[in-house]
């Protein structure tokens, strides 16, 4: 079964990479990829609506929502009707802090975003991997 995504990212290069990269992996998953938390909260809820399956992983880039990020973890993690989707952090600018507070507001896991080809195609597998095929996913 087609595992699905929800990415929340803004930089119009990093969705381009992305989409470019699970296509050519040929992975089994799906990525919706929406540009501010409002769309995430309004996907989320489309499926609650129409009973539809809810993403298996929710992937976020903290710069996305930098001012914010912190609260739409909470949000997400304080909602018993989505709080069990996993929720992984993405960032650049990778720090004490940054991690501390998104681990402490209900994030399953932080990623250092990678920066170049080999890393990104080495990235994407380890995600897909672990994921998908390591770990318990509730249906």
């Amino acid at each position: 079964m087609k595992k699905r995504i929800l990415f929340l990212e803004h930089d119009e290069d990093d969705v381009y990479i992305t989409e470019s990269f699970f296509s050519e992996l040929k992975l089994d998953v799906e990525v919706q990829i929406v540009n501010t938390a409002e769309k995430v909260f309004d996907s989320l809820a489309q499926c609650l609506k129409n009973k539809q399956a809810l993403p298996d992983l929710i992937l976020v880039d903290y710069n996305a929502i930098p001012d914010d990020a912190l609260k739409f973890i909470s949000n997400v993690k304080s909602n018993p009707l989505i709080n069990f989707v996993p929720l992984v952090v993405l960032c650049g600018d990778v720090n004490e802090k940054i991690v501390r507070d998104c681990y402490a507001k209900g994030a399953n896991s932080f990623i250092k975003k990678p920066s170049d080809i080999g890393e990104i195609t080495k990235a994407i597998t380890h995600l897909n991997n672990y994921w998908f095929d390591c770990v318990a996913l509730p249906t």
